[in-house]
């Protein structure tokens, strides 16, 4: 049986930040996963570190700034590590509303870029966005570097307290796991402690661009995230669809026919790849992060937004295992909360 300090349940982005952050804090950590590491949510993200989003709950903001000021810190370790490069692809996004009046700035990057504002209110922000491939490659290899462990098609079916820690019974992938303190980070998946989340699917694809475009865009019913090397991300669907991935063409092309009302060229960009993923969401809008219970802990249930938590969410792991003060106040992601619903769970 494996003993660990820590054992991370899930190796997606999330987990993998945490795993790493644990590790540099000089933690043993294991990570199980029932897929590929970075297969699910994150390999299907959009990218966009997208603090200022008004779509996103205000309770969010507190814990998205500190993300966005952690991020420089968090992607140069992940870049030592492994020797691989995370790049910022874009650095500034037009955010389109329906309600308010556009900003001069916004006005002048709408007419660069050669959109109409089509009825939107725009605003100009100071944003940037990243592959999330890249990074989760990236976190991958900068994992195993720092010898985090990380078992794949490794099913952790059962979580029980023993002695001072914890056993994770396994299947699929190198037996038990004993670790003084769990973390889990299973994505839409309840998980052995069946936490309060559920996923939303999301459809997107990826077009080749005839143009240049160096901007994001983005209104509350499409966005396009340009990825620096001519392919732009047109998404995505809000679909409460249980587990399933299909791709649908004629919600294909009606992504992009929303692109194309907002951005013509999109007429003519031939599509290079279509595919769904699975966003884990909440009923209220808000991740879970902190403690189940003694010695137990989650962090998950990031909706739409966890490439741009993960630095902060990280963080707040590392800072709460290790028994330090964090910058701010967490209750509003606190595991045990009482939900004030957005959306409801789906039947």
């Amino acid at each position: 049986m494996q003993q660990v300090d820590v054992a991370v349940v899930g190796a997606g982005v999330i987990g993998l930040a945490v795993a790493l952050e644990l590790r540099s804090r000089g933690l043993s950590v294991a990570v199980a996963d029932k897929n590929d590491p970075v297969r699910e949510a994150s390999w299907a993200a959009g990218g966009m570190l997208a603090v200022d989003d008004p779509e996103n709950p205000a309770p969010l903001r507190p814990l998205s700034a500190w993300s966005r000021d952690l991020y420089p810190e968090f992607l140069a370790r992940i870049e030592q590590h492994s020797n691989l490069l995370v790049p910022i692809r874009t650095h500034r996004a037009l955010q389109g509303a329906h309600e308010g009046g556009s900003s001069p700035e916004a006005l002048n990057a709408l007419k660069e870029i050669g959109l109409s504002p089509q009825g939107y209110a725009w605003a100009l922000q100071d944003e940037g966005s990243l592959d999330p491939r890249d990074l989760g490659a990236a976190l991958h290899a900068a994992c195993t570097h720092t010898d985090v462990s990380i078992r794949s098609h490794c099913t952790v079916d059962t979580l029980a307290r023993e002695g001072a820690g914890w056993r994770l019974h396994t299947v699929g992938g190198g037996g038990d796991i004993f670790a003084g303190r769990v973390v889990l980070c299973t994505g839409s998946w309840a998980g052995p402690r069946n936490l309060p989340v559920f996923p939303r699917k999301g459809q997107m694809m990826a077009v080749e661009m005839g143009v240049p475009l160096d901007t994001v865009v983005r209104t509350p019913e499409i966005y396009l995230i340009p990825r620096g090397d001519g392919r732009v991300v047109i998404g995505a669907t809000i679909e409460d669809a249980g587990y399933d991935k299909t791709v649908h063409n004629a919600d294909i092309a009606a992504l992009q026919a929303r692109a194309v009302k907002l951005f013509p060229p999109a007429a003519q960009a031939p599509i290079v790849e279509t595919w769904a993923g699975l966003r884990p969401a909440t009923h209220d809008g808000l991740p879970l992060i902190g403690a189940v219970e003694e010695g137990l802990y989650a962090a998950t249930g990031h909706y739409r937004n966890g490439i741009q938590l993960a630095a902060a969410t990280a963080r707040a792991i590392g800072l709460q295992l290790t028994g330090e003060s964090l910058p701010i106040d967490m209750q509003a992601y606190a595991v045990n909360r009482t939900f004030t619903p957005v959306f409801a769970q789906p039947s």
